[in-house]
């Protein structure tokens, strides 16, 4: 009975999970850069949800409505805080490192499913930017572990789990679920025709369900969140059309960029260096194997199938990339790319002899120890009383500056000491995480004050409405207020005119804090002015 459980399978994923967490621990209270707006948004953003609020409906909100609701339970069962968060982006990294593993193994074997899941812990560029991504990131890895197992085993229960998948994905990331429904298409259509599967009545099922059912349900589903917003806070929450990007480039100059980017890693990074020319070896390799006809039939299949679907997968994961020219959209290829780049050695290692294979498995092991080291490195550097958020939401360890720090202590202590807890203040242009640190309420729906989100004229108005309906007293202004940032712009001359015009006649500062010298960042060089309203002009009634 022992032995049935352990097998070589299960002792690898063991393994796996045992190093997952090893390697991941470290980050449910280390934090590489905490910014003041993006990540207080999806921080407020749960908060909110504690309180009986809904995204969209409530508070503005750019992503799908899924992740929001789901932090807030760790908050809930953890603790409103910053660590709570962190625990629950960690576990979705722990688990899809998992389904990396499991899907390399269906496909490759157990040794091959290791070392990929071990890369993509080790290697993965994180969405430093928000915690959104990773729910995105856990869904589409299990969905891949699903289309792994269609390829393999050619069951119907697969696919319509992948759907399953992608149904939760389009509330995580919208577009992603449809670039993902494309895949799931052509993996079924691509795989049926090499098997010789006939069209039959499920499959009819199958399609006239992603044709017909699953965008109104989706729909169905979203309605209720936004069917009372008007159109351009529609185009704020849902941010794909071209004047709502931050940068404004053709999609030459990105896929130029891209190339530059790798061919520069490539230069500085050893490692990637290393493993480059590793997968380069097996892919000639491969190629070889493949020309000289030494596999199978079965297996040659299985190589087409698999390098074709995650070549393709790769290239629309990219899709907002090349729109908008955001490097870190990137990001949401590196799963695919890790499947893709150990599918190529584990495939040209089918033909090698086993010393062969365990020379390449081996190199590739030495450099996830080494980057575990370098990681380790990192990471203790920062662990240090300094770079500690020490205040009663953050208590978490920070890449940020010193100075940035002190900057957020101190606009908090001065919040938590002057500001009445049932009062709120508006803070602009982008600072909801003053929000969450202090427990206040925004008296705004609209949290992103900056060039890139077109405010307009009625959307000012009602701010200021709601301003004087809500008596409202204080107004926190960061540096960013003039920027040079792509897409923040200076407030007053390149967006909300209204809103700079009220605050100048009936807001006084009271109080300064951080840098306003040298030029604002997104989570550094970062300076505060808090704003008392003038005893003389009092609220109009």
């Amino acid at each position: 009975m022992i032995k049935k459980y352990f097998t070589p399978q299960n002792l690898f994923l063991l393994l796996t999970l045992i190093a997952g967490t090893l390697i991941l621990i470290p980050f449910i209270s280390f934090q590489n850069m905490l910014s003041q707006g993006d990540h207080g948004r999806d921080l407020y953003a749960a908060e909110r949800i504690l309180r009986g609020d809904a995204p969209y409906k409530d508070y503005w909100w750019c992503y799908g409505p899924l992740m929001p609701y789901y932090y807030a339970l760790f908050m809930k069962f953890l603790g409103v805080n910053i660590q709570s968060v962190l625990i629950g982006k960690t576990l979705l990294s722990l688990v899809s490192g998992i389904f990396i593993f499991l899907t390399l193994r269906i496909l490759w074997g157990s040794l091959a499913g290791f070392s990929g899941a071990l890369w993509f812990f080790l290697f993965q560029r994180d969405f430093f930017y928000t915690y959104n991504h990773a729910g995105g990131i856990f869904i589409i890895t299990a969905i891949l572990t699903c289309i792994a197992q269609y390829l393999v085993t050619q069951k119907n229960r697969w696919i319509w789990l992948s759907l399953f998948g992608i149904f939760i994905l389009s509330f995580v990331k919208l577009n992603f679920g449809a670039v993902t429904l494309v895949i799931l298409v052509l993996t079924t259509l691509l795989t049926d025709r090499a098997y010789g599967i006939q069209f039959n009545t499920r499959k009819a099922l199958f399609y006239s369900f992603i044709v017909l059912a699953l965008p109104l349900i989706i729909f169905f589903f979203y309605w209720p969140l936004i069917h009372n917003l008007t159109s351009y806070e529609l185009s704020q929450c849902f941010p794909y059309s071209k004047e709502y990007w931050q940068y404004q480039i053709t999609p030459w100059q990105s896929l130029e960029n891209l190339l530059r980017s790798i061919i520069t890693n490539l230069q500085t990074n050893p490692i990637d260096l290393c493993f480059g020319g590793i997968v380069l070896f097996s892919g000639t390799q491969l190629l070889r194997h493949i020309l000289l006809k030494e596999f199978n039939k079965e297996k040659t299949r299985l190589i087409f199938l698999t390098l074709s679907i995650f070549s393709v997968y790769y290239l629309l994961t990219l899709h907002e990339y090349i729109a908008s020219g955001t490097f870190y959209q990137t990001f949401w290829a590196q799963p695919v790319t890790i499947l893709l780049m150990f599918s190529i050695i584990a495939a040209s290692l089918e033909r090698a002899s086993q010393h062969r294979a365990m020379i390449f498995w081996g190199c590739i092991l030495v450099m996830c120890i080494i980057g575990y080291q370098n990681q380790i490195k990192m990471i203790s550097m920062f662990y240090k009383q300094k770079q500690c958020l020490d205040i009663p939401r953050g208590n978490i360890f920070i890449r940020n500056s010193p100075a940035w720090i002190a900057t957020v202590k101190n606009t908090v202590s001065f919040i938590q000491k002057e500001i009445d807890p049932k009062e709120s203040f508006l803070a602009l242009p982008y600072e909801p995480l003053y929000y969450f640190l202090t427990q206040h309420k925004s008296p705004a729906w609209l949290l992103l004050f900056v060039q890139a989100s077109h405010p307009t004229r009625e959307q000012e108005e009602r701010v200021l409405h709601d301003l004087e309906r809500n008596h409202v007293n204080w107004v926190i202004l960061s540096s960013r207020l003039s920027s040079r940032e792509a897409g923040m712009g200076t407030l007053g001359k390149d967006y909300c005119p209204l809103i700079a015009d009220y605050i100048s006649r009936n807001f006084t500062p009271v109080a300064q804090f951080g840098d306003w010298t040298n030029p604002p960042g997104w989570a550094w060089n970062h300076g505060t002015v808090i704003l008392k309203r003038k005893a003389s002009l009092p609220i109009s009634q």
